[in-house]
């Protein structure tokens, strides 16, 4: 469960708790990454992930669990499980998510450092091995990825792209905290075009049930906001700094791969009239 106190008491944290994975573990559920960073040998732990490869040897099964905690998905956590412990194993393939509890062991292989020992294993949601496209060793190209959607954030490519996106917003939130500006949410939804920042998108009419004449849903022309300039303007006379990061929409005419039409944007703004002012990030 979420605690709004945490929230409102963050000013009050230590710094390193604050921007740590650490502050989470004790009201989340344990991930991978926290078991390579605290090391609970010989303790009792319950893990949810998905399985990147599974290997056999004799009456022993060998499963490479990944839960996304991780920056590489080379690195995995090894979960041992005997068959004649766990019968349902032949029924797990790669691709597929499971629930293990069991004790984190040391390990004898050299290249690693402890496994977990499993006790129990449920099936979460199955996989089928043949048509599942991100197979062990396979390159993931990226016409791939787009032809898979709902999987390729299980991809190191993609988890690269969104890991760095969000290391770049934290950042961008800690220096502004940290120079007592206020984040203001400005709207998606807007009457103005701010000053003909760019073409924008115009929320569609709808068709009236009664009357059956087109209706604006407003009652008034509304837009996709291409900018939240004039809300921020506004805003900085309350607080003095201010900023905003949030997604912005340009219709713009000339439609190719140079041109987004849905983006995110940084904007700053602050009271009265500074020549020298220069951000540095």
């Amino acid at each position: 469960m979420f605690h709004l106190s945490l929230i409102l008491n963050l000013r009050q944290l230590p710094r390193n708790i604050l921007y740590t994975s650490r502050f989470t573990h004790t009201i989340y559920p344990l991930t991978i990454r926290e078991i390579y960073d605290k090391k609970p040998l010989n303790q009792s732990i319950n893990l949810i992930g998905y399985l990147l490869n599974v290997r056999k040897l004799k009456t022993h099964y060998f499963l490479d669990l990944f839960d996304g905690s991780l920056t590489n998905n080379q690195k995995h956590l090894q979960v041992v499980a005997s068959l004649d412990k766990h019968p349902s194993l032949p029924h797990l393939t790669y691709g597929c998510s499971i629930n293990v509890q069991g004790k984190l062991i040391r390990s004898d292989h050299p290249k690693q450092e402890f496994e977990l020992q499993a006790d129990n294993i449920d099936l979460i949601n199955s996989c089928d091995a043949t048509n599942y496209p991100f197979k062990p060793k396979l390159e993931q190209t990226l016409l791939m990825l787009r032809q898979h959607e709902h999987l390729r954030l299980r991809s190191t490519f993609a988890q690269v792209i969104f890991r760095l996106r969000s290391q770049l917003m934290l950042s961008l939130y800690e220096y502004f905290f940290k120079h007592n500006f206020i984040h203001i949410q400005t709207p998606c939804l807007t009457q103005n075009d701010c000053e003909g920042g760019g073409e924008t998108f115009r929320i569609q009419p709808y068709q009236s049930q009664t009357t059956s004449t087109e209706k604006e849903y407003f009652n008034k022309q509304v837009y996709l906001t291409v900018s939240g300039q004039l809300h921020l303007e506004t805003a900085a006379n309350g607080f003095g700094r201010v900023y905003t990061l949030n997604p912005a929409f340009r219709a713009d005419k000339n439609l190719s791969r140079f041109h987004l039409a849905e983006f995110w944007m940084l904007e700053v703004e602050v009271a009265g009239r500074y020549n020298h002012l220069k951000f540095s990030i």
